[in-house]
């Protein structure tokens, strides 16, 4: 409750405005009436109803006391009709009903008049109205049908309503009821000045007017304008306040220019008939009215609170991932150690505002004003745009967050090489690598300035042949080779150079496996790879300027070999020159990875029907008897196949064949593994007899 109340807005305000109107007016109106027992008992009952489902968290009682309280206000009216009569005759007294009922109900069938004529001028239907005056037009009124019904702004458009079969015609009123519609006017003989030619409505309003003391508005159907007939003059056209005018002239013309009951004027006669009360003195009254007034505020808010949990109940919520921000730092501070980025927070809200709200919808502030350096404990203030929302907790409530002077510090550039074992022992660097600039800045808080040890580049050597130059980034370290965070360098990167040059008594060259003899028949080398593929070779240099590319092994013999071969094998170098692997070992044999397979090839072969599940009568008749087959695979298995052709088989199952029956049937073939087969035809037919 206490967090609507504090979250109000307009229109909530207007809503329980409103509603302490309503119990204000029922209080003073029962306070003096045989009612008021029974006024004060039912509010009674509500109040404790509200207060036991607002305080307990009883959902069944919750629903039952929805459902008594909405019988409750049907019961009511039922049981309060003779008050409710009373305050409204209180009501009609104070706009003056009983002063002047002719009076009355002129207001009251002007307005449904000006209402209805200006809606059907508005929207171009033709109507023709006739009031009558002090001369019966009861003869006029039985040229139509009859409707004898009250006078309303809706009855009157409905009549004129073009698909209405009575719109044609006029409609005759006596004082605010309908008498007739669908009439039958006479019509003027003389012609009607006006810029253009009127209608048959114009000319039968003109022509009333001339026999009787009638008033006759006349709305055009083709411009919708409204034309007032009156004492044999066609006054035209009219706005609304012009038809109003005439209006109040023909019906009261001795007070057709006074002046009308504001609003206020109404409310304020209102008030005093409600709230008169002869026997009580006038500090009385004051304190009655004062106690009635807060009651009634305290009902309000208590029937508001109440429809406000049941249709918009407050519910309260997590959000993680709340953003959190530090501002306002003191110029010439920065903080040690960075804040979080995120919080979380419980906020209560309402269920209508749930939906739209996220992690997003709320900001963490921690304000750093006026702070000086040295370690401080700050609360976190979380705000939102949404409302109506309120913040009831923080996680965590507090930062302690340190506050240090910030400094700048001059630092030389530390070049560190990485990949030296990826460098072909072929190559090296030549002299002390160079940074642009030799020296960076280091700017940040003191304790964290005070820690960098070095400012370091990295350069990767790995399988580096040239002169290396590269922009690369900076790093701030301490003394134990950790990156220091919380520092700017200035500038972050750094043109770096490193002489590589080729070593005058070495070369990079390829191994090559040489092999001699033939694997086994049918088998062909597939693969070839060694192990290292490429080594140093250390030497004079007209020795090493004379050799290739690459350097030999000694011959493998694969002679009638089959499957793969793993064979160390010595490298076949010249004199006095040495072979290094990447490491720098001495490689005086490498690896070799030989992979023999067999070839493949195709062969096509015939082979019989055998079949399976012969029957007791042993007469099956196949057709056709045998297939071909288009077999591939490894040349070997071939060859075996077409020396050993049992090694393929075809067969049908003819188990579940029955007499008489001629059935074609797929085929089972079996071949050695790694074989495949194509089989024309893929089916037999199959007869028993």
């Amino acid at each position: 409750m206490y967090f609507r109340l504090t979250s109000l807005t307009m229109v909530e305000i207007i809503d329980l405005s409103l509603v302490t109107i309503t119990f204000y007016l029922l209080l003073g109106f029962g306070q003096q009436s045989r009612a008021a027992i029974l006024i004060r008992g039912v509010l009674i009952l509500s109040g404790v109803l509200f207060v036991i489902s607002i305080i307990l968290p009883l959902p069944a009682f919750d629903w039952l006391v929805r459902g008594l309280l909405l019988a409750i206000l049907i019961a009511t009216p039922i049981t309060f009709q003779p008050e409710l009569r009373r305050v409204l005759e209180r009501i009609g007294r104070s706009a003056g009903m009983t002063r002047d009922v002719q009076r009355t109900m002129v207001d009251q069938l002007t307005r449904r008049l000006v209402r209805a004529v200006n809606n059907m001028s508005a929207s171009r239907t033709g109507a023709l109205i006739v009031l009558e005056g002090s001369m019966s037009l009861q003869e006029i009124a039985e040229t139509g049908i009859a409707i004898n019904g009250k006078v309303t702004s809706e009855l009157l458009q409905a009549i004129f309503y073009p698909s209405n079969p009575l719109h044609d015609g006029a409609v005759i009123l006596r004082e605010d009821e309908v008498v007739a519609a669908s009439c039958v006017l006479p019509l003027t003989q003389r012609p009607l000045p006006a810029p253009r030619r009127l209608g048959t409505r114009h000319r039968a309003a003109v022509g009333l007017s001339e026999h009787s003391d009638a008033l006759i508005i006349v709305v055009s159907e083709e411009t919708g304008h409204i034309s007032v007939a009156h004492e044999s003059a066609l006054h035209r056209p009219l706005d609304v306040t012009a038809l109003q005018k005439h209006l109040l002239e023909f019906y009261n013309p001795e007070q057709s220019t006074a002046a009308t009951l504001t609003i206020w004027d109404l409310f304020g006669q209102l008030r005093q008939q409600l709230w008169q009360h002869p026997t009580q003195s006038a500090p009385r009254r004051f304190f009655s009215n004062i106690g009635y007034l807060v009651i009634a505020l305290l009902l309000a808010w208590a029937t508001w609170t109440f429809v406000i949990r049941q249709t918009n109940p407050a519910t309260r919520l997590r959000f993680e991932d709340v953003p959190l921000q530090v501002n306002n730092a003191p110029p010439g501070t920065t903080l040690v150690t960075d804040p979080p980025g995120t919080i979380a927070a419980v906020v209560e809200t309402t269920d209508v505002v749930r939906p739209t709200l996220s992690s997003n919808s709320f900001q963490g502030v921690v304000s750093l004003e006026g702070l000086g350096p040295g370690l401080h404990h700050l609360p976190i203030q979380v705000n939102s745009g949404a409302s109506p929302v309120r913040v009831l907790s923080v996680d965590p409530p507090a930062l302690d967050l340190e506050l240090a002077p910030i400094i700048t510090q001059t630092t030389p550039v530390v070049v560190e090489f990485t990949g030296q074992q990826n460098l072909s022992r072929a190559y090296q660097v030549v002299g002390t690598p160079l940074a642009e600039p030799a020296q960076v800045q280091i700017k940040g808080a003191k304790s964290l300035v005070d820690q960098v040890s070095l400012v370091q580049a990295r350069i990767s050597l790995a399988n580096a042949t040239t002169t290396l130059e590269e922009l690369r980034p900076l790093r701030a370290l301490d003394a134990a080779g950790h990156e220091i965070m919380g520092v700017t360098l200035d500038p972050t990167e750094a043109q770096i150079t490193v002489v590589v040059q080729r070593r005058v008594n070495a070369r990079d060259v390829g191994v090559r496996v040489i092999t001699q003899g033939s694997p086994e028949s049918g088998y062909w080398v597939s693969g070839l790879s060694v192990t290292p593929s490429n080594v140093t070779l250390q030497g004079e240099p007209e020795q090493l300027a004379g050799m290739e590319n690459f350097v030999d092994t000694l011959p493998v013999d694969v002679s009638g070999a089959v499957g793969d071969l793993t064979l160390p094998i010595p490298l076949d170098l010249p004199a006095a020159v040495e072979a290094l692997d990447n490491s720098g070992n001495p490689a005086k044999t490498v690896t070799a990875q030989i992979k023999i397979s067999p070839r493949r090839s195709s062969l096509l072969v015939r082979r019989p029907v055998e079949l399976l599940g012969i029957p007791a009568t042993g007469i099956v008749r196949v057709r056709p008897s045998s297939v071909e087959l288009l077999l591939n695979g490894p040349l070997p298995t071939l060859n075996a196949i077409e020396a050993n052709p049992e090694l393929v088989q075809v067969a049908v199952d003819a188990t579940a064949l029955e007499a008489g029956e001629d059935t074609k049937l797929p085929l089972q073939v079996v071949v050695p593994e790694n074989v495949q087969y194509q089989v024309l035809p893929d089916s037999v037919s199959v007869d028993l007899p």
